[in-house]
């Protein structure tokens, strides 16, 4: 039986301008190897469950317990502006230059782009530099909330593909029924 990685009981939150809970007494369990699809309606909260899982948000009740070794991956739906004052090649290291330039051609990201500010560069751009990130750090929980936004189809397939390859968990947060049939085997949904 595979090894639970991390589980939720009673988990409940409102942001403070919230009259009422945005989610209550959420309850999971996710084991090793567990490809989680989270879905919820529009403003249901997935996106806020997923940063309590990280430990970014506090829940206002109820707790997240990780167990075992974990390194997280996390694709978030929308990222941080400050990200766009950053020089691609300065998210790696030296030594990962060529890598992370071979990763970015096979995503059609090329040439003087690796040089280039983050914010000088499409929105679909960020996303595949951001996702050539996350596969070089190699994570054993990939967490991915909404990663097709900005996408062409043919990353989308090249996603999928590399999705579907990936041997360890994944919580996927996703609009795109296809891919989210195709990933996930196992489903927790937020209802209020």
């Amino acid at each position: 039986m595979n090894k639970k990685i991390v589980s939720g009981s009673d988990v409940s939150f409102a942001y403070s301008d919230m009259k009422d809970n945005l989610f209550e007494e959420v309850e999971f369990s996710i084991y090793s190897g567990d490809r989680i699809g989270l879905l919820g309606f529009n403003g249901s909260g997935k996106t806020t469950l997923l940063e309590i899982i990280q430990s970014k948000l506090t829940p206002d009740a109820g707790k997240v317990i990780w167990g075992g070794q974990t390194t997280i991956g996390y694709l978030p739906q929308k990222w941080n502006s400050e990200d766009d004052k950053k020089e691609v090649s300065l998210l790696f290291q030296k030594d990962e230059w060529q890598r992370a330039r071979t990763l970015m051609g096979c995503l059609k990201v090329k040439g003087d782009n690796f040089y280039k500010r983050l914010g000088e560069l499409s929105e679909g751009q960020k996303r595949k530099i951001k996702l050539v990130c996350l596969i070089m750090s190699e994570p054993n929980v990939l967490i991915l909330d909404e990663p097709t936004t900005h996408l062409d189809y043919i990353t989308v397939e090249i996603l999928e593909k590399a999705l579907k390859d990936f041997n360890e968990t994944i919580i996927l947060v996703t609009h795109d029924k296809f891919l989210r049939d195709r990933v996930s085997e196992r489903e927790i949904n937020i209802q209020r």
